[in-house]
């Protein structure tokens, strides 16, 4: 909140025409305001000590300082603020006026003073540089225009196109400096001493000795151009003392030179190394003002020296006399020529830093705002620094492309490809052929690759020992043993062996007739093509001996058991072995046996006859009175029943027998009580209603019998029959009820 109660300060408009103009506009506009808007102002009069702190007070309040006064509501802010605009008017009026009355009047000749602007700008950033000349620009690059611009009241700097946050005070510097430059100057003779000064620069302003001017002049007037190589060169070789020491002890700037060890030049001078770095790092920052210096006092403009595609620092030396590296070169010509931009680190490259080889390089300043550069300088040594044992080849387009800043630089993209190629071609160990980035091999085949080639140049598979041949007469320098190189094939994917012959071959050359691998790979890979995954040993064999003609049932059995990982199962279907996967289940007439071959044969044949027997005769196998098929089989069944109280049946068995015992266990009976129930059945057909004369003279006297014994068995022992003859005999005898009924009521 504004409280000048104590403010002592008069304004300058004081007892001035301005002030009694103001005063007498604002006695004259109160009247048309609301007598609520009159008492504020009043109020507000009270707290200044006159009537010119007042007026100077109210026109510089804030909005919030108004609203904040007491009594004063939103119509008052309203009409107070509708004063304030009005005085505020005037008095910028007023002051634009006298702005151009009293500003001062350029020497006529002023605008040829552009050329020491120039230097003016050196030292600051791009953007405030570039906004500046665009300023000029918009002004025609008059110098007197320029300055009746800047002259303005209202004139802010902040607001200059392209000017941030960051550069205002820069260019609000720049400025005032240009202003208090130009008003320095107050006729043209003082115009023209100036720009005669300028002009006549000499070689004493950047400390050539008099005794190399000579020279440094033939050898501009020969080369058509300033010899700034020249010229530096002859600088360097008459510095002394500490600077002379730090530069040749500390900076790598010459063909072949081996810098010492900086405490060894921190020795000779009687100081520490960290002073020593101190005072070099001083000095390079000295330097590249010095260099600068050229183009500011006049010596040079334009860059004279095609840097793009050579190694410019061979012409330059063969030119002027020097030895100077490329690093250096390109150093100079960065800090000299606005043109060019530096890519790198001077001081980390010049003074070898941690003995890690850097290196600088130069570009077209006005690319860089559509490539950036130095991620590609990244992207380029991060794929050097990838093992890589072939020649790999990358496309410059594409590598170019994932680094532009803008993809609308079609006009530019010749420039920039350029660019691309000349850092490529001076300082990287690669080649770029038909638009090809070329990276060379950088690490050593090891020897499961070189197996592999040795392979794929033979065409076919070969032995460990023709292997082994090849690779001595390809390798010489590197002995190895034969079996070192067994251990090399083993861990390539690529190579397998065909079986154990140590012969090996490639994954991809197997067929029909050719195929490596073990014999165990082989009877796998055949499994899984199969629906189910199993399959006798004979289609096995068959399917083995197409790849490996000399094995056998026998072997390729043998091998299988021998599998340490349990991949595979055996079994047995009606006395037949199969093979299958034990990552998988098969159905229960595949009896599998990891022991007894001869034991779970015997189940695979008994317990498919046993349980067809049981279907087609509704019973189980008797052992007396039959046929020795049926005594066979029921003497399989005592045996497998007996494993099977025991405990002693294996999986397959004993899911078999669990299954004949679920599903047909009802079957099992003696011979007297199946006899009784075939009667019992014969009984059933007789009585019920069928024709009687199905029942021939033979068996109707049998079964007459049969019905007497019954009756008599009946009368003497029913309650010690099971349940099952009891609900049998009360069926028949139901039947038996129920025919005679039947033939009574015929009668």
């Amino acid at each position: 909140m504004l409280n000048p109660i104590n403010n002592t300060t008069v304004s300058s408009s004081e007892n001035t025409d301005e002030l009694v103009l103001l005063s007498s506009m604002y006695d004259a506009l109160l009247p048309d305001y609301s007598v609520r808007t009159n008492n504020v102002l009043q109020s507000l009069r009270d707290r200044f000590p006159d009537k010119a702190s007042f007026l100077d007070g109210f026109i510089q309040m804030s909005w919030k300082e108004i609203a904040g006064l007491k009594n004063c509501g939103r119509k008052t802010i309203q009409e107070v603020l509708a004063i304030q605009s009005i005085l505020k008017q005037h008095r910028t009026i007023q002051t634009v006026v006298e702005s151009k009355e009293n500003r001062p009047t350029l020497p006529g000749n002023t605008d040829a003073l552009l050329p020491l602007i120039t230097p003016r700008l050196s030292g600051l950033s791009v953007r405030t540089k570039n906004a500046f000349l665009k300023f000029l620009e918009e002004h025609n690059n008059s110098l007197v225009k320029l300055y009746a611009a800047i002259y303005e009241p209202s004139f802010n700097p902040g607001k200059v196109r392209n000017i941030g946050r960051g550069t205002v005070a820069e260019i609000k510097g720049l400025f005032e400096d240009v202003k208090c430059f130009l008003e320095s100057f107050p006729d043209e003779q003082s115009v023209e001493e100036a720009l005669h000064h300028f002009n006549s620069k000499t070689l004493n302003d950047i400390r050539i000795p008099a005794d190399s001017q000579e020279m440094i002049r033939e050898l501009e007037a020969t080369l058509g151009h300033f010899p700034l190589f020249a010229a530096i060169n002859t600088y360097f070789e008459n510095l002394e003392g500490e600077s002379r020491a730090i530069i040749d002890g500390c900076l790598n700037m010459h063909l072949g030179q081996v810098l010492p060890d900086r405490t060894e030049v921190a020795a000779s001078l009687c100081i520490t190394a960290e002073r020593v770095r101190q005072k070099r790092k001083k000095l390079i920052d000295s330097l590249t003002e010095y260099f600068a210096s050229f183009r500011t006092l006049g010596f040079v403009t334009d860059c004279p020296y095609n840097y793009q595609m050579r190694r410019i620092n061979e012409d330059i030396n063969a030119q002027e006399g020097t030895d100077f590296n490329l690093n250096f070169v390109n150093w100079v010509l960065a800090s000299t020529f606005e043109e060019v931009t530096l890519l790198g680190d001077a001081a980390k490259t010049l003074t070898g830093y941690y003995d890690k080889e850097f290196f600088l390089c130069l570009v077209p300043t006005d690319l860089c705002r559509y490539m950036d550069f130095n991620s590609f300088l990244e992207d380029v040594e991060t794929r050097l620094a990838e093992k890589r044992i072939n020649e790999e080849k990358v496309n410059l387009q594409n590598l170019i492309n994932a680094h532009l800043k803008t993809q609308y630089c079609e006009d530019e993209m010749p420039a920039i490809e350029t660019a691309c190629r000349s850092i490529l071609y001076l300082h990287f160990p690669v080649e770029v052929d038909f638009g090809q980035v070329i990276f060379k091999p950088n690490a050593r085949k090891n020897n499961p690759i070189i197996i592999e080639e040795i392979l794929r140049a033979a065409g076919h598979p070969l032995t460990l020992e023709e292997i082994y041949e090849e690779f001595i007469y390809q390798y010489p320098e590197r002995y190895t043993e034969m079996n070192s190189l067994r251990g090399s094939v083993n861990i390539n994917p690529n190579i397998i062996p065909i079986g154990r012959s140590s012969t090996y071959t490639l994954a991809e050359w197997e067929g029909e007739t050719l195929r490596g691998g073990s014999i165990r790979k082989i009877v796998a890979d055949y499994l899984r093509e199969l629906e189910p995954t199993i399959a006798s040993m004979s289609d096995i064999t068959e399917h083995v001996c197409q790849f490996r003609p000399t094995t056998d049932e026998y072997n390729i059995l043998t091998n299988l058991s021998l599998e340490q990982t349990g991949m595979f199962s055996f079994y047995f279907k009606e006395g037949i072995r199969y093979i299958g996967l034990s990552e998988n289940t098969y159905p229960l007439e595949y009896f599998q046996y990891s022991g007894d071959a001869r034991n779970a044969t015997a189940m695979s044949i008994g317990y498919p006859k046993l349980l067809s027997f049981i279907t087609e005769n509704k019973r189980f196998p008797f052992s007396s009175g039959v046929d020795d098929v049926e005594m066979q089989l029921c003497g399989f069944w005592r045996r497998q029943q007996r494993y099977y109280e025991a405990g002693e049946l294996s999986a397959s068995g004993l899911a078999y027998h669990t299954r004949i015992l679920s599903d047909f266990g009802h079957l099992i009976m003696t011979k007297k009580a199946y006899l009784w129930l075939k009667a019992h059945n014969f009984a059933e057909v007789y009585f019920e209603r069928r024709n009687p004369l199905l029942v021939t003279a033979e068996t109707q006297s049998e079964f007459e019998q049969w019905f007497d014994n019954l009756i008599e068995e009946c009368k003497s022992s029913i309650d010690s029959m099971p349940e099952w003859k009891k609900e049998a005999i009360k069926e028949l005898f139901d039947l038996y009820l129920q025919r005679h009924n039947v033939q009574d009521n015929l009668g």
